[in-house]
């Protein structure tokens, strides 16, 4: 989703650039939703370690157009992809569910006969 909002916002400012901007955007996509497909995963790609080879796909894909033509569009996006990527390797994100909906305040909530054996 992510992409297509950047893809979007690309061809709004170049409109001189749409093959190429065609180009950067759809083949790693379709890309990524076959990798998705080949591991089993939804198309978002829950698992961190399988967002990796798509992101690293996109990466060279893009440096490869990016020595073909020398758009600064698409120098943007390999900048946005390579820090996504590093985003995606190293940093460590915890979410937390925890709220004052914790488990003894939903069992409360809840009519007796669906309550949960939560601690």
């Amino acid at each position: 989703m992510y992409l297509l909002f950047l893809y979007v916002g690309f061809l709004i400012v170049s409109k001189f650039d749409i093959l190429l901007l065609s180009l950067a955007f759809f083949v790693p996509c379709v890309f990524c939703i076959s990798w998705a497909k080949i591991k089993g995963e939804t198309w978002d790609i829950p698992n961190r370690e399988n967002r990796l080879i798509p992101l690293i796909f996109t990466l060279v894909y893009l440096s490869i157009l990016t020595i073909f033509w020398k758009s600064q569009f698409i120098i943007i996006f390999l900048v946005n992809v390579s820090i996504i990527l590093i985003i995606t390797k190293f940093w460590k994100i915890i979410v937390s569910f925890k709220t004052s909906w914790d488990n003894q305040g939903i069992n409360e909530r809840l009519p007796k006969g669906k309550r949960s054996n939560l601690p």
